[in-house]
């Protein structure tokens, strides 16, 4: 496997942490400041 359980698990994580703020926020500005 490329990545362990962890690991996929934190990036979805991430993943999902990013869709709520970027959802509450109303715009791509803070998830392009993130990434």
């Amino acid at each position: 496997m490329f990545l362990d359980i962890n690991s996929i698990l934190i990036l979805v994580g991430i993943g999902l942490f990013a869709g709520v703020v970027n959802t509450l926020a109303g715009g791509g500005s803070l998830l392009l400041f993130l990434f």
